[in-house]
C-alpha cells in the first residue's frame, strides 16, 4: 500500500483586497495592517485548528461573518477573500467584481480514483462511503 498526500498553499494578499478565508489546517492571508506580509487588505479568517473565527475588514470593522471567512476590504473597492479548504484561501484583486481563490485540498488514501473537473455547475458535493 502506498499513500499520497497533497498540500496546496495560497498566495499573498495584495493592496485593497479582502483577507483570505481560513481553511481547516491553516488561516487565510492577511494584509500588513493585520500582521500579514504584503498589501493593505483585510484580515484573513482563522483556520479551524486556530479557532475558526472570521477575519475583519480593513475599514469599518466589518467581520467576515462566519468562522473561517476572510474579512473584506470594506471600502468602495477590492475583491473579497476566497473561502478556505484544507489550507486558507487567498484574496481578490483590486477590482470591484473580483474574488479570491479558494484554499487548497488534502488528498490521501489508497486506490484513489480522482477525476478533475467532474462538475462545474451548482454547489459542491462530497460523498463519504463507510468501508467495513
Amino acid at each position: 500500500m502506498r499513500e499520497k498526500s497533497y498540500y496546496f498553499s495560497h498566495s499573498d494578499d495584495f493592496v485593497s483586497r479582502g483577507g483570505g478565508g481560513g481553511g481547516f489546517y491553516s488561516s487565510g492571508r492577511s494584509g500588513t495592517n493585520f500582521n500579514g506580509t504584503k498589501g493593505k487588505g483585510g484580515e484573513g479568517g482563522k483556520g479551524f485548528i486556530q479557532g475558526g473565527v472570521g477575519g475583519r475588514a480593513r475599514y469599518n470593522d466589518v467581520a467576515g461573518g462566519f468562522g473561517g471567512g476572510g474579512g473584506a476590504y470594506g471600502r468602495g473597492r477590492g475583491g473579497g477573500g476566497g473561502g478556505g479548504g484544507y489550507s486558507g484561501g487567498s484574496s481578490g484583486n483590486d477590482g470591484r467584481d473580483t474574488c479570491g481563490g479558494g484554499g487548497g485540498s488534502y488528498n490521501i488514501g489508497n486506490n484513489q480514483d480522482n477525476e478533475c473537473c467532474y462538475s462545474n455547475a451548482g454547489d459542491g458535493q462530497v460523498t463519504i462511503t463507510l468501508l467495513e
